[in-house]
């Protein structure tokens, strides 16, 4: 007989009646297994079939029978609460509760969730995860990365499962513990560039004029890769020098004032677009793999004969650049510059200031070797350089952009003045045959920062001594 299971669903078995031997039986099938009953001996069928029936309500009524197939599991899984939360569903369904908002970086969220979080718990119940659970997702990690990717995964963790409790009520708490965060790892030091390293960045036309005006915008700016890749041509200023950046990792949307060489860049850059239209975004055509960009800009000043072992090493303590530095570099530019802290959060979106606290120290090193930061970069990417005064194709406007017939080829004679001397016999660039520009260290860099383009002199006055004033810088 079957064992008896009171506190599960059962029902009603099926048997059929069966004569051997002028004895009555029941086979039945009880717990996967064949049993026979015995009914008795001279009796109809009838009779046999009536106290067959007799002994299937017993079972019945007392817990005895064929389990009945397990009810499909109520709930949501982990993978169906994290798209939720990272598509805006979850947003739009219950509205800014518990700090809920559009997600900037949303991609990189669900990137993260599918490498890490998915293969492990993502069919899994949310209300079913346990601690145990949360081990096995923060070990799919390789030790050897770095502590930061731990970090990322275990705030992701965190908020997802924060979220599970309030709003979405999936379960009661948050099974990741304080005891699941990473601890703090060794202290490492990150890079930034020179002036004299960005200059040649800009001017190396091996490299895509696309991604070099990202790389101006990322250096000039200090805005973070996915407020970069969501502007547009309606967010830039050109008349009034200004930049919004709407798309934001905080949500906290900026309006501040950009250089007159950026604005140049950009003016000269809509230009060779073919005057998109004001939806239109401006980075394009950056030729680059997505998530690969700290790859790429680490190629690409190898290109441009940018060879700062610092920058490529690969000790414990030392970080490689990344496309992130590009924003260290500006923070570390403005602190030399002597720029408050408002105005700097003002452009990166710092709400804490110990973050920006990280890059003093090597402000100090850039006033000790006397390096001028914000070089004016007008003519840095030659084919967006402006046509000068004296030379034919039309006279330099008067804001430093180009002609209305578009940039051209030519560069300014600054910019050579800016790159030139700077060739490495060691080991030059791909792009040194034309522009040879392997940066130097040391204090003899701020003679790499381009000169103004002066106007033609006029003509002197008879029976006068030249004024001073006579050779007049161009602001743009």
């Amino acid at each position: 007989m079957a064992t008896k299971r009171k506190d599960q669903p059962v029902k009603l078995p099926r048997g059929n009646v069966e004569e051997r031997g002028g004895s009555w039986s029941l086979r039945i099938r009880l717990g996967g297994e064949r049993k026979r009953i015995p009914l008795g001996s001279g009796m109809s069928e009838a009779k046999a079939r009536e106290k067959a029936d007799a002994w299937l309500e017993r079972m019945a009524r007392e817990g005895y029978g064929v389990e009945a197939p397990p009810a499909p599991r109520e709930g949501v899984t982990v993978r169906e609460h994290y798209e939720a939360w990272i598509s805006g569903a979850l947003l739009r369904e219950h509205g800014p509760v518990n700090g809920l908002r559009e997600k900037a970086s949303a991609d990189v969220y669900g990137w993260r969730a599918a490498k890490y979080i998915y293969p492990a718990i993502g069919d899994k119940l949310v209300h079913e995860v346990t601690e145990q659970d949360i081990d096995r997702v923060m070990a799919r990690v390789p030790r050897e990365r770095r502590e930061k990717t731990h970090l990322q995964l275990y705030s992701l963790l965190r908020r997802g499962f924060d979220l599970a409790v309030m709003p979405a009520r999936l379960r009661k708490d948050n099974p990741v513990t304080r005891y699941h965060r990473p601890p703090k790892g060794t202290a490492k030091l990150f890079a930034y560039l020179l002036p004299s390293e960005v200059l040649a960045l800009l001017a190396c036309v091996e490299i895509p004029i696309g991604r070099r005006v990202l790389y101006a915008l990322a250096v000039y700016t200090g805005l973070r890769k996915s407020s970069l890749m969501a502007l547009k041509w309606k967010d830039v200023d050109i008349t009034h020098a200004m930049l919004a950046a709407l798309i934001t990792k905080n949500g906290v949307p900026q309006l501040f004032e950009i250089p007159a060489g950026l604005v140049n860049v950009l003016r000269a850059w809509r230009a060779r677009c073919g005057d998109p239209a004001d939806d239109e975004r401006v980075v394009q055509d950056v030729e680059c793999v997505e998530t690969r960009e700290a790859e790429q800009l680490r190629e690409d000043l190898h290109a441009a004969g940018v060879t700062r072992a610092v920058l490529f090493s690969k000790e414990k303590n030392v970080a490689q650049v990344r496309f992130h530095d590009l924003r260290a570099t500006f923070i570390t530019w403005a602190k030399r510059a002597g720029k408050t802290e408002g105005w700097i959060s003002d452009r990166t979106g710092h709400l804490d200031r110990a973050q920006l606290d990280r890059y003093t120290r090597a402000a100090r090193t850039l006033a000790d070797l006397r390096i001028e930061p914000f070089p004016d970069i007008t003519g840095a990417i030659p084919e967006l350089a402006p046509v000068p005064a004296d030379e034919p194709g039309g006279p330099l406007t008067k804001a430093g952009g180009t002609p209305e017939g578009g940039p051209t080829g030519r560069t300014h004679g600054h910019l050579a003045a800016a790159i030139g001397g700077l060739r490495s016999p060691k080991r030059p660039g791909k792009c040194s045959t034309s522009h040879p520009h392997t940066p130097p260290t040391g204090p003899s860099e701020r003679s790499f920062e381009p000169r103004r383009l002066h106007r033609r002199r006029p003509p002197r006055r008879r029976g006068g001594a030249r004024s001073l004033d006579a050779v007049q810088p161009v602001h743009g």
